[in-house]
């Protein structure tokens, strides 16, 4: 086990495409990683990315990771979004996956969308399961959720609407307004002092995890002179072979979280997308998303972490243990067609 050196990117890269060939921008995606603004890296190791080689040299696994900060109980700590736990399936006889998860897992990670085998693998490590996330679906109508379901049935997606794209500068709803933010470091989220976690939506993530792809995301804010109060931020995505609006990212303040919902609704209705898909780890906006004509599909991803936090066994099952959405770790990375996001 050891970690990435700059001279061996490029033979890295070559690697993950042989381990995940239908991920287009694969390339780019790497690199996008290595730029994060939390990275402090020499000039010969990248100690986010920890590998494991054979006797030849050769990459035969990896532990790919993004440093993140987080929030409970109004402190801030440092901590790492663990991604893309792979070893090449001749070696995966051998104790180098064991070995590359034990050396990874040492610094404090958390790692959510697991496959069964590295969620088991991850709790036989002395993780511990803090919560699962859910993923939500809501039609913009009827008509549009028979077509999408028709189109499963027969398993071939059917000729889809011509893009439209529908972002106004302000979004009302009853006394609260949105406004379209050109620049998603124009938020200014401050944490609050909740006894569960959060993760640091601070100037530099934003403006590397939305700002670097200006023409992908879209933002919307409401605030006043004391801070943002509510914000969202959007993408297109093609899922199943349908234009689909993923809401990638949201905070609230009070109640806010419905108006948030009513803006993202309202950019749907006049847009080209049959739906919204999003992401929920926290009972609260469980309940909005049902009330708002959102449906739970698929499986439950797991959130797991070997951070050690107080965090009651009641607090998990009532789903009040941690406030994720799909900007945290890679959630949105390939989500839907596979593809990067400029693709």
């Amino acid at each position: 086990m050891c970690y990435l050196k700059n001279n061996e990117i490029d033979e890295f890269i070559v690697f993950n495409k042989k381990m995940y060939p239908l991920r287009r921008g694969l390339e780019e995606s790497i690199l996008y990683k290595l730029h994060h603004p939390y990275i402090s890296r020499t000039d010969d190791i990248i100690y986010t990315i920890i590998v494991a080689k054979d006797k030849n040299e050769r990459f035969i696994g990896q532990f790919q990771r993004i440093p993140c900060k987080y929030y409970i109980d109004g402190e801030l700590f440092d901590a790492f979004w663990g991604m893309d736990y792979i070893v090449e399936e001749a070696s995966r006889g051998n104790a180098a996956g064991v070995f590359l998860a034990k050396q990874a897992l040492k610094d404090n990670h958390f790692g959510m969308g697991l496959s069964p085998i590295s969620f088991k693998l991850h709790i036989l490590l002395g993780e511990k399961h803090i919560s699962d996330y859910y993923k939500y679906i809501r039609f913009k109508s009827l008509p549009d959720l028979l077509k999408f379901a028709l189109s499963i049935i027969i398993k071939h997606p059917l000729l889809s609407r011509n893009t439209r794209d529908y972002y106004p500068n302000i979004i009302n709803i009853g006394s609260v307004c949105f406004q379209k933010k050109s620049n998603p470091s124009d938020i200014n989220w401050e944490f609050e002092n909740n006894n569960y976690i959060e993760f640091s939506r601070d100037k530099e993530f934003l403006s590397w995890r939305f700002g670097s792809y200006p023409k992908v995301f879209t933002t919307y804010t409401y605030g006043d002179e004391s801070g943002t109060k509510a914000y969202f931020i959007i993408r297109n995505v093609i899922w199943k072979g349908f234009p689909f609006l993923l809401l990638v990212d949201y905070k609230y303040r009070g109640n806010t979280l419905q108006p948030l919902l009513k803006a993202v609704s309202k950019i749907l209705k006049k847009s080209h997308n049959y739906g919204i898909i999003t992401l929920s780890s926290f009972s609260d906006v469980d309940r909005a998303l049902k009330h708002n004509h959102y449906i739970k599909f698929g499986s439950n991803g797991q959130i797991v972490t070997n951070v050690k936090i107080n965090l009651s066994k009641q607090q998990i099952k009532q789903r009040k243990s941690i406030f994720v959405t799909f900007a945290d770790s890679d959630a949105d990375f390939f989500y839907g067609n596979k593809d990067w996001y400029e693709l």
